[in-house]
């Protein structure tokens, strides 16, 4: 087995790779479909400048380099990075498309004249078109990740021998990232939602943070306004872990929210809640457990058999070895519900095949959330940000 730094080390090179040949792809269409011509060096040149934008103005953040600086260089990569994201959308889609008409040219022994026109591939004005329709795209993606979450509301019911005539509401936030995209404003917002909901409990399943600085203090502030009976929890993501997670900690001990590592609370009514790191800090060494069966394990230990537990995982995919261990119910995040195509249909074969909403395995129930906030570029497509309130009723097994 690979070594840990080896593994990432191949996993950032291979998404570079990727990131680059996705550039020089989508600046290829929009260089054909603008009629320039002229040396190849001056479309890699741009091509690579470009690509360079997200990389270059993540990089600078937090470097000295000047707040404007910071903010220009890291808003113009963001925005790079959605912009792609949805050309290359389209324009796979309608190249992908115009093959798949050919073929079937080839196959079939008569084809009409205006069939055979289509099959040889799109023509400027369809590119241009598709330029247009992405711009319409971007556009939408922007009001959407501007967007205040929606409320999705859920009713659950709890099934264990230890859940009869249990009840609970939870209001469930994941993946805000707070930092200089999501803001003060913004998470103030967040909260008025939240505590408009009157919730026994709220939750935060990791990623709650980005881009650390004062600006985050201050947002972070907002907890303080929140009251709810039974109290406020969360556990970490991989974004804690990048930005640290001892202030991570610190802060949330500062704002009154107990938050859950390998350990669990019983809360007055009798409901368990049990919450474990993000497996990014099992692999790195930064908690006891080494796995996510140990985490479990030491999460649940002293829990009796056929309790009425609430897992909290910032990753989906801990649902399948909670559900063995009769979990009622995992809260998760982290999959933003793909945040932009291409990623809805990418985003699941990386989280256990969870992508958004409600699922069921085996007996436990998974709520995975898409996120109330948003990571790089301030868009939302097809995948919009919510808070979820759930209302919990114990049934008989």
């Amino acid at each position: 087995m690979a070594p840990s730094w080896l593994s990432r080390y191949l996993f950032r090179s291979i998404i570079l790779v990727l990131w680059f040949a996705a550039n020089f792809y989508v600046v290829g269409r929009f260089w054909s479909a603008a009629g320039l011509k002229g040396k190849r060096w001056i479309r890699i040149s741009l091509v690579l400048v470009l690509a360079a934008l997200f990389p270059v103005g993540h990089w600078v953040v937090g470097s000295g380099a000047g707040e404007w600086v910071e903010t220009a260089l890291s808003g113009m990569g963001m925005f790079w990075i959605g912009l792609v994201s949805i050309s290359l959308s389209v324009f796979l889609l309608l190249d992908i498309g115009w093959r798949l008409t050919g073929v079937a040219s080839r196959l079939l022994t008569r084809t009409p004249k205006w069939w055979r026109g289509v099959a040889t591939g799109p023509g400027r004005r369809v590119w241009l078109g598709a330029i247009a329709l992405v711009g319409v795209l971007v556009a939408w993606a922007v009001v959407g990740g501007h967007a205040a979450p929606r409320i999705r509301r859920e009713v659950i019911p709890f099934a264990g021998a230890h859940c009869v005539g249990k009840s609970l509401t939870i209001a469930h936030l994941s993946d805000l990232h707070l930092g200089k995209e999501v803001g003060v404003e913004a998470f103030a917002s967040m909260v008025d939602q939240v505590a408009s909901l009157s919730p026994d409990v709220v939750v935060m399943t990791g990623d709650l943070l980005d881009d650390v600085g004062p600006h985050t203090d201050e947002a972070l502030r907002e907890l303080d306004r929140l009251h709810p009976p039974l109290g406020i929890y969360a556990v970490t993501g991989n974004h804690e872990l990048y930005e640290g997670p001892d202030y991570f900690r610190a802060s949330m001990e500062r704002h009154g929210v107990q938050v859950l590592s390998q350990s669990h609370v019983v809360l007055p009514n009798g409901v368990v809640l049990a919450g474990i790191d993000d497996t990014h800090f099992f692999s790195r060494g930064k908690v006891h457990a080494a796995t996510v069966a140990e985490a479990l394990d030491a999460a649940l230990a002293g829990v009796a058999q056929g309790g009425c537990v609430v897992l909290l995982s910032h990753r989906p995919e801990v649902a399948l070895e909670a559900a063995e261990r009769g979990v009622s119910l995992v809260l998760s995040g982290h999959t933003h519900a793909g945040q932009l195509p291409p990623f809805q249909i990418i985003s699941p074969w990386f989280n256990g095949g969870f992508l958004g909403g409600l699922y069921k395995v085996q007996e436990t129930v998974l709520n995975v959330s898409r996120g109330a906030g948003t990571w790089g570029p301030r868009m939302r497509l097809f995948a919009p940000s919510e808070i979820v309130f759930l209302q919990m009723t114990g049934v008989s097994p």
